[in-house]
This record gives structure tokens, sequence and C-alpha cells, in this order.
């Protein structure tokens, strides 16, 4: 992109990702070096996102702590914190103004007496895809053994950080009719998911525990969604290089899921239940149904970059014509988009294309932008003003009747409004 700056931005900080993924591992303290509108700006965001309580501590670097010793703040935020809530881990997240300051946060934190990890994420590098995929790396290098002998019967998952708490969800299903027991880091499907607690807590309460991912480590097989979890999937092959690879580009649409289903019948030697079966042939169905409302249809999107790696597929699959992909961030998934062009870019870019296409995939904060008959389909950061976010699912069978009928619908919808 060669725009001097950038209007109506839709990349989102690293710093925000890490909190992310630390929110679906049990027992952690997420807190953020910074100031205190950095951990602000991230609790309201994700909160809104999800309609739940979003755990989040700050260090709250103000114009003195940022000129004298940042290492100090936070040996002195973690035993504030530790004194008032038990927690399991400390999660320093650092944004931009401590990492350019250099604050010796892994000095500060091998003084403590306090189980804490250190998560590098200044807002100058990658964006939420990022920050999500480091914590990731993170964890594995931290809180992983080395093993020789792998466990056939356990898989680890390692999500991009667009998948709902509901897709990983019916990710780990999906292996374990496979006769596979399988742990996700992180794993948002036990604590974003939308479930009542009591109260709210001070710590991240669900997913996958620090045990779980120690027990993680002997997995017999790592599946790594999208191109932004390479780095954590190499980090833990160095630990369990025995362990079955497999990286898939895409849960979208029949044939990314035909290719996930090879792979484990390979690797298990077990055939796909009847349920899997009856999701194929809806998912067949639905293709023939819908052919008619999105065949030939030109969309636009912006989203993160494993995101539009992943989607590009299902509309490639049912014809449609994917005019232009906005991504975030530059990667190797841009290269691998099924669109006619991929950019890094800004809403802005998406609205300057918005004549020449048929419908839009994107945030919900190009509602306002967007004329009013444009077939719309919400996805990404963030959705505000609609409830049940973390109960979304368009990936592997199911999930791809769902998104094909929720498409067709909106397209049927604007038709029959010009009729």
């Amino acid at each position: 992109m060669s725009k001097p700056l950038q209007v109506n931005p839709h990349k989102l900080s690293p710093v925000m990702g890490a909190h992310l993924a630390c929110l679906g591992v049990d027992g952690v303290m997420p807190i953020i070096h910074g100031a205190q509108g950095c951990s602000n700006f991230s609790k309201v965001f994700f909160t809104r996102h999800f309609s739940e309580p979003i755990v989040s501590h700050s260090t709250a670097v103000n114009d003195i702590t940022a000129v004298l010793d940042g290492g100090a703040c936070v040996a002195e935020a973690i035993d504030t914190l530790a004194k008032k809530s038990p927690f399991k881990l400390a999660a320093i997240i650092t944004t931009g103004l401590t990492e350019t300051k250099g604050d010796d946060v892994k000095g500060a934190i091998g003084q403590l007496s306090y189980p804490a990890l250190y998560f590098p994420t200044p807002d100058y590098e990658g964006g939420l895809e990022e920050g999500f995929a480091l914590a990731i790396e993170v964890f594995i290098k931290e809180r992983m053994v080395s093993v020789t002998t792998p466990d056939p019967k356990l898989a680890l998952i390692l999500p991009h950080a667009s998948m709902t708490p509901l897709e990983v969800e019916k990710l780990k299903e999906f292996l374990e009719d496979f006769g596979v027991r399988a742990l996700a880091l992180p794993d948002l499907s036990g604590s974003l998911d939308g479930h009542l607690e009591e109260r709210q807590g001070s710590v991240s309460k669900g997913g996958i525990t620090l045990e779980e991912i120690e027990e993680a480590s002997r997995a017999g097989m790592i599946l790594s969604i999208g191109e932004s979890t390479r780095k954590a999937r190499q980090a833990f092959l160095a630990k369990n290089p025995g362990a079955f690879d497999l990286n898939v580009e895409s849960l979208y649409g029949l044939r990314s899921s035909d290719a996930l289903i090879r792979a484990l019948m390979d690797w298990t030697g077990h055939e796909p239940s009847v349920r899997i079966k009856r999701w194929r042939a809806r998912l067949q169905d639905m293709m023939l149904d819908s052919h008619f409302a999105l065949g030939g249809k030109r969309v636009i999107a912006a989203l993160e970059n494993d995101h539009l790696l992943g989607i590009s597929k299902i509309l490639e699959e049912v014809g449609m014509s994917f005019e232009l992909a906005v991504a975030t961030t530059g990667g190797p998934a841009m290269t691998k988009i099924s669109a006619k062009e991929a950019v890094v870019g800004d809403l802005e870019h998406l609205m300057q294309n918005i004549e020449s296409s048929e419908g839009v995939i994107a945030c919900e904060r190009l509602g306002g932008f967007l004329p009013k008959e444009t077939p719309w389909l919400v996805r990404g950061y963030p959705i505000f003003e609609r409830i049940g976010t973390g109960l979304g699912n368009d990936i592997l069978y199911e999930g791809g009747c769902y998104l094909l009928k929720e498409l067709a619908n909106l397209f049927l919808k604007e038709h029959q409004a010009h009729d």
C-alpha cells in the first residue's frame, strides 16, 4: 500500500492479540505493561465484541514511570495483584511505549517469586493476528517440555486469531470423532463461549490449563490453522520432532474439509463418523441450493490475513468472484488468498471499491459507510452491535452450510428489494 497514512484503519494492535490468547488459558492474569489507556481499550473492545466480562490489568505507566525504571513498575504491579487475587501465571504483555523505551521486563520477571511470562508485542510489529500467534509461541517455548515418544491418541490444535470459540470447539469435536483427544492452545471455547458464570474474576477462567499445556507436549499430532501459526508450530516440533505435522490453510468449504478428513484417516486409521458424512451431504446440497444466488457475484472483504485466506477458498468453490481482499498486515498468507487482488490496506481502500462489487465481508465498523442495500456479511473484529459473536461457526462441513445459507439469503434479500 503506497498511501502515506491510513484512513479508517482496520489493523488492530498485537497487544490485543496476545491479550486475547491469554484469555484462552486458565488461571492467567494478563497484565498490559503500558499506559492505562492501552489496557482499557483492549478490555472494552473485547467486552463489547464477545458480550462477556474481560480480565485485564495494567502497570499504568505514566510520565514519571516512563522516565524511571519500568522494570520496577512491573514487579510492583505483580506483587500488588498477587496479594489481592491468586493466579497461576502472570502474563506481562508489553506495548510500543515500553518496548521502545527498552524496559528490562525479563530481568524484572526473573527476580519475582511468582510464575510469569514475557510477551513482547510492540504496536509497530504486526497486528492482532501476529500478537495472538506470538503468545502461542511463548507458551510452547516456556511451558512445554521436550519429548521423544508422542502419544498417538492426543492432538494439539493451534488456531488462528479469527477463529471463534465455537469454531475451536467444533474442531476439537471433529478430531474426537476420529478417536483422538484434542487440546487447543489457546482454547477460547472454554472461556469466551458465552456460558454464565457466578461472578467476574480477576484472572482468566476456562480454556486450556497450564497442566494441559505441558501434557500437550507429547501430542502425536499438531494441527495448525493458517500461516500465522507457522513459528509456533516450528517451536512445538523442536520439542516434539516425532509428532505428525499437519498445517491447513483453510477449514472453509468442501475441499478444505475433505483434505482434513483424508489426513485424519491416514493418521488414525479411522473412517469418518455417520454425523460427519451427513454434514458433508448437507453442505453439498447447500452448494447446489445457493448456486443461483451466489454464482458469479462480485465480493470484496477486509479481514485478518488467515481469515481472508480461509474464507477465500469457499467463495471460490461456489463460483463467487472475489474481487478485492484487504488484509491488515503483509505475510505469507497474502500470496495464497484466492482473490483477484490482495492488498494491505484500510477500510477506505475497501470503500473506494464498493461500487464495483455486489457484496461486502467486513467488520461492523464499516456499517455506517455502506449503502443500505449492499449485501453485507459481518465478520472479523470488531462486531459490537450484535450478540452471540462467540457462537458463530463458518468452518468444516457444518459451518460451511451456515455460511452459505447466510450469504445466499443476503443476496436474495437484496434481489427481492429491487423487484
